[in-house]
């Protein structure tokens, strides 16, 4: 199985993204040194990361920071936004769900990097930040049973 550096490939992906999101990092609390290697391809986890900071950077509809860092092998996105309903976090990787007609996208994000994950022993969960806001976490399954919801 490859290792992939998260510090590398995430500077990447935010290199990448302000391409397109030039104020993008003014929005990031990243804990550099709390970041190591995980056990994932490098291109599925610069999907991830994307998909998780744009996610993150659009919707969260908050001017607070998006924080990334890793906790007990976790990767963890969190934001302060407005957050989702309990029911709505169930749908979040269905595909073509979206909140709203008025967001951009497909809504087929979240249910691409939950199929990339799968794939090699990995799961994303997603739970209210609080005070306010949704933190994802991508975890070994194996680790699933350590956060309890």
């Amino acid at each position: 199985m490859e290792f992939s550096d998260v510090t590398h490939t995430l500077q990447q992906v935010i290199s990448d993204l302000e391409q397109k999101y030039p104020d993008l990092s003014e929005h990031l609390n990243i804990d550099w040194g709390s970041f190591s290697t995980i056990n994932l391809p490098k291109a599925v986890l610069a999907v991830v990361l994307k998909n998780l900071i744009e996610n993150a950077f659009l919707h969260a509809q908050s001017t607070t920071l998006t924080q990334v860092y890793m906790e007990n092998n976790t990767l963890v996105i969190a934001d302060n936004g407005q957050g989702l309903a309990d029911d709505e976090l169930d749908l979040l990787t269905q595909r073509f769900w979206r909140k709203s007609s008025k967001n951009d996208g497909y809504g087929l994000g979240l249910s691409l990097v939950k199929l990339l994950i799968e794939k090699y022993m990995f799961t994303i969960l997603f739970t209210h930040n609080k005070p306010s806001g949704l933190k994802v976490m991508v975890l070994k399954k194996e680790n699933h049973n350590r956060y309890t919801l």
